[in-house]
């Protein structure tokens, strides 16, 4: 059963690499917001993550992820990212009987107040409009996810995604005449698709997942593609193999290979040390990548009465003008 579950993994593995590959286009993704990293616990082992399950965190990483999670599961996120914009996500996840576990998702960027200026007479004129909040970017998605098999799960998410840039006047170039109120605006519909599997030595895991995989859109008279990203992984509990006897500690190695559709190969790789399941410390890297790079965190969770509680606070260097990056997660588990 072991042998025909790896294979059935290869053969889905393998052509959705070959297909991908030849789809990339560099730099031609619309709706990057989907791209940055979602949760602290994530992004302080470097994003590497699309092996990790029981956490609710995973309807961003790897859907497949969620189908352990046998408690209703709530998950907040907030990111500091660059330029004064903030992210705000949340997810939750619930069994749904004996059929599989279920789970909801909603991702809002908080854009800052951008500068406006309106140009009419043919460029000769123009006018201050001042500071606007005009930028509208969220997404919001329903995942299944189901345990195959003791060791195989698969799981999918569709998600409804907005994005909004605000209503402008301008002046055809063409006929001289004015158009107002218009709407710079697009919705889409994509798919995240992913699997996981113990491959029975220890807790070896490999996994992958395929995210925001959609048609092509199109935004007034331009044609672009959703940051769809193949993401494949392998990760291990190396205490499990080093000190087999001893249940206090676990330290989680991961390490992830990424192809996203907007940028050449990334490698990303990630450790977690848990103390007594209580405290942990992370840390992880991106390579490959023309901003992040080395990142840090730590967690801490506790059961209080019949709820059990966790916090996690992460931080990653940018490069360039950028400040750094700051993210903090708070999830329940009832």
């Amino acid at each position: 059963m072991k042998k025909r579950i790896l294979v059935i993994f290869i053969r889905m593995l393998i052509p959705c690499i070959f297909a991908y590959a030849q789809n990339s286009r560099v730099a031609q993704s619309g709706m990057t917001f989907l791209n940055i990293d979602i949760g602290a616990r994530p992004s302080a082992m470097g994003g590497s993550f699309v092996c990790m399950d029981n956490d609710a965190n995973s309807l961003f990483w790897n859907p497949a992820g969620i189908a352990k999670i046998n408690e209703v599961n709530i998950i907040f996120n907030e990111t500091s990212w660059l330029a004064g914009m903030n992210q705000y996500s949340a997810g939750c996840t619930f069994e749904v009987g004996r059929y599989g576990v279920a789970g909801l998702s909603f991702l809002l960027m908080d854009n800052p107040e951008i500068h406006v200026t309106t140009i009419r007479s043919a460029g000769e004129m123009w006018f201050d409009e001042g500071f606007q909040d005009m930028i509208n970017q969220y997404a919001i998605g329903f995942a299944f996810a189901r345990q195959m098999t003791t060791l195989f799960a698969i799981g999918g998410q569709i998600k409804w995604i907005h994005e909004d840039f605000g209503s402008f006047d301008y002046e055809d170039r063409v006929t001289g005449e004015e158009v107002t109120d218009w709407q710079a605006k697009t919705n889409a519909i994509a798919f995240d698709f992913g699997t996981q599997y113990y491959a029975g030595f220890k807790d070896l895991r490999l996994a992958l997942s395929i995210r925001n995989f959609a048609p092509r859109m199109r935004y007034q008279l331009e044609y672009f593609e959703l940051p769809l990203v193949f993401q494949f992984g392998m990760a291990l509990n190396l205490f499990s193999v080093i000190f087999p006897e001893q249940n206090f500690h676990t330290l989680n190695v991961s390490v992830d290979a990424l192809h996203p559709r907007d940028y050449s190969e990334r490698i990303s790789i990630g450790g977690e040390y848990w103390f007594l399941d209580l405290v942990a410390i992370r840390g992880g890297y991106k390579f490959n990548h023309d901003l992040e790079g080395f990142s840090a965190g730590i967690g801490v969770r506790k059961r209080l009465s019949s709820i059990n509680a966790h916090f996690d606070y992460s931080y990653s260097t940018i490069g360039g003008i950028f400040n750094d990056v700051q993210r903090i997660s708070f999830g329940i588990a009832f």
